[in-house]
C-alpha cells in the first residue's frame, strides 16, 4: 500500500478563531440571497457535509458561506481542513484553485440524475416536470443527448405561453420538435425578449406572428432578428 503524504489535517476550530479573507466577494455571504438561505436550511437539516479549508493561521481559504451559516445556526465549533501553510504563503494560490475547479452540476447533469431516478433540486425538478408533462421522457432524453439544460426549454415554454399562447397538442408537438431539430430554444426566447423590450404592442404582435410562422413551417429564426 502506498502512503501519500498529507499537507493538511482535520482540526476542530472555534468559529471566533477563524479569520475571513478580505478578498472574498461580500455578496457571497449576503444573508438575503436565496442561495445563502438555501445553504443555511440544508446545513440545518443535514449538517455540514463539506468542511471549510483554512490556513494554519486560521485564515479562511474556502467556506465563508458555510461558516456564516453555521454561525447563524448557533454552532460554536467546526471541523475544518487546516493546510500546512500560513495565509501569506498559500492563501491566494489555494483560493484560486479551489474556486476554479469547484464546478457545480449543470442543468444537463442534473437532468442525467433525474433520468436515472435520482434526487434533483426543486428548481430543476419543476422544469423537468413541466417538460415531461408536455412532451414526455423522450424529449428529455433528447435534451440530455444534446447537452442542453431543461431550464432553458422550460423558460422557452413560459415565453411561448406569454407571447404565442396556442396550446393544442399538435402545435405544441411541432414547437418541441422544432426546438430540438431546426430552431433553438435560446434564439426563440431571445427574439421575443428583444421584441418585448420595445414595449410596442404592434411590434411585439408582429414578431410573435413571424416566430410562430417559422415554427409551423419548420424553418430557423433568421439571425438578424436577434441582433
Amino acid at each position: 500500500m502506498e502512503v501519500v503524504k498529507q499537507d493538511y489535517n482535520f482540526v476542530m476550530v472555534k468559529l471566533d478563531e477563524l479569520r475571513p479573507s478580505k478578498f472574498n466577494p461580500p455578496h457571497r455571504t449576503s444573508r438575503k440571497s436565496s442561495k445563502y438561505i438555501s445553504l443555511r436550511r440544508s446545513i440545518g437539516t443535514y449538517g455540514l457535509l463539506q468542511p471549510p479549508n483554512i490556513t494554519n493561521d486560521f485564515r479562511v481559504i474556502d467556506g465563508h458561506r458555510r461558516i456564516a451559516c453555521c454561525s447563524d445556526l448557533g454552532v460554536e465549533r467546526l471541523m475544518c481542513i487546516m493546510h500546512n501553510g500560513n495565509a501569506d504563503s498559500v492563501y491566494d494560490s489555494m483560493f484560486v484553485t479551489m474556486n476554479e475547479f469547484n464546478e457545480l452540476l449543470s442543468g444537463n447533469q442534473w437532468l442525467y440524475r433525474w433520468i436515472n431516478n435520482t434526487t434533483v433540486p426543486n428548481k430543476i425538478l419543476s422544469s423537468i416536470t413541466l417538460l415531461n408533462r408536455i412532451w414526455g421522457i423522450g424529449f428529455l432524453r433528447a435534451i440530455y443527448k444534446q447537452g442542453k439544460s431543461p431550464i432553458t426549454y422550460a423558460s422557452a415554454v413560459s415565453q411561448w405561453n406569454n407571447s404565442i399562447g396556442v396550446q393544442d397538442d399538435e402545435t405544441l408537438r411541432k414547437f418541441g420538435q422544432w426546438m430540438l431539430t431546426t430552431g433553438s430554444a435560446y434564439r426563440f426566447k431571445n427574439v421575443l425578449h428583444l421584441a418585448g423590450k420595445t414595449k410596442n404592442a404592434e411590434h411585439i404582435k408582429k414578431v410573435s406572428e413571424m416566430v410562430f410562422s417559422c415554427i409551423m413551417d419548420d424553418v430557423s429564426i433568421p439571425l438578424e432578428w436577434t441582433a
